[in-house]
């Protein structure tokens, strides 16, 4: 029969403690359980989707993609044909 150490040590569970491992509640770290909560990287992905859109208009105003990003955050969205001081400097 194994010892509490051997067991550890065969499951390879370095983080977890030995008496969680002899007790099934132990979970094997991942690629994905390590990282950020799926709400934390929805909430991410809705926002650069919103910052995007409001980036376009500037892009398609001649920035480049810096500058358009850029822009946003310095001078919100671009109306009509006012001056573009995020692409002249």
């Amino acid at each position: 029969m194994l010892t509490r150490e051997q067991l550890a040590e065969r499951l390879d569970y370095s983080h977890a403690s030995v008496a969680s491992v002899e007790q099934g509640r132990f979970r094997r770290m991942g690629r994905n359980s390590a990282g950020m909560p799926k709400r934390t990287r929805s909430t991410l992905v809705v926002v650069l989707l919103i910052w995007s859109l409001f980036a376009f208009p500037w892009f398609d105003k001649g920035c480049d993609i810096a500058e358009a990003y850029t822009a946003v955050i310095k001078y919100g969205v671009p109306e009509g044909l006012e001056p573009l001081p995020a692409c002249y400097g």
